[in-house]
């Protein structure tokens, strides 16, 4: 079975730019939710696969949770990326 992983498009982006969040090796089962969060702040969600747009500089971090439909646990697996948004108009 391939490694289950959260796919960004980049992992910089500029003012304006961007990022897609994809999938890979994971099965159409499995129960799927990726936060974005900003200084610990949720800032966007979603249970596909999405585009997101960060409005303010600094680093953001995708979660991704796993779960199987017939677990008890809250999740069963979290895959965290980092991303930096840089404005460069300032």
């Amino acid at each position: 079975m391939p490694e289950k992983d959260l796919v960004l498009s980049r992992d910089k982006i500029l003012l304006g730019d961007s990022i897609e969040f994809t999938f890979k090796g994971i099965e159409d089962t499995l129960l799927k939710k990726v936060e974005i969060k900003y200084s610990d702040e949720v800032v966007a969600s979603s249970e596909a696969q999405f585009t997101f747009t960060p409005n303010k500089d600094g680093e953001y971090e995708a979660m991704l949770y796993l779960k199987s439909p017939d677990s008890v646990n809250e999740y069963d697996e979290v895959i965290s990326k980092s991303l930096t948004y840089i404005n460069i108009q300032q």
